[in-house]
């Protein structure tokens, strides 16, 4: 998910579609893929085959993440928080991301969400999840709970409004 307008979510695409999917085709050969997201273009001329399909600019992803088994963020650039990841940890859908994927956001790997770097170790997470639905059951519990505890609305204005009295408090 992302505008591919900003280069690390189309490197971060590319790598999926590249070196990552076709390790995950060799256990699970039909296994779609759905990338959803803006300027889309460049992905569809080099991967536009076989089980991906492309959704440009859709109005809203909510129902697109409650259709998915999985959520793959293999980010390799950038910074910032990934709000795609506590969009999918609240929405209890498993993750698989790199560690570039997660930072800026709280959470315990192989305890809200599985994190692997190396196209080999990230394709073994995403057939693992996808057949072992206990597993995935216990990461997205954890992860739903930790994005109610820490990244709720009330929760973030709460910390904010506190950062806020303690500058000004002095």
């Amino acid at each position: 998910m992302g505008g591919m307008e900003y280069h690390p979510n189309l490197d971060a695409a590319r790598f999926f579609l590249a070196d990552i999917l076709p390790r995950i085709r060799e256990v699970l050969p039909a296994v779609p893929v759905q990338v959803v997201g803006r300027n889309l273009s460049p992905l569809q001329e080099w991967f536009g085959t076989g089980q991906v399909f492309f959704h440009e600019s859709v109005p809203d992803v909510r129902p697109w993440l409650e259709r998915c088994d999985l959520l793959a963020v293999p980010l390799r650039l950038g910074a910032g928080t990934r709000i795609k990841i506590l969009e999918a940890m609240a929405a209890g859908i498993p993750v698989v991301t790199t560690a570039k994927g997660c930072e800026g956001i709280d959470v315990v790997a192989d305890e809200h969400l599985v994190v692997a770097d190396q196209p080999e170790r990230f394709a073994g997470a995403v057939c693992r999840l996808l057949a072992d639905r206990d597993a995935a059951l216990r990461l997205t519990g954890n992860a739903r709970r930790l994005v109610e505890s820490r990244y709720c609305w009330r929760e973030l204005v709460e910390r904010m409004v506190g950062d806020i009295t303690c500058q000004v408090g002095g």
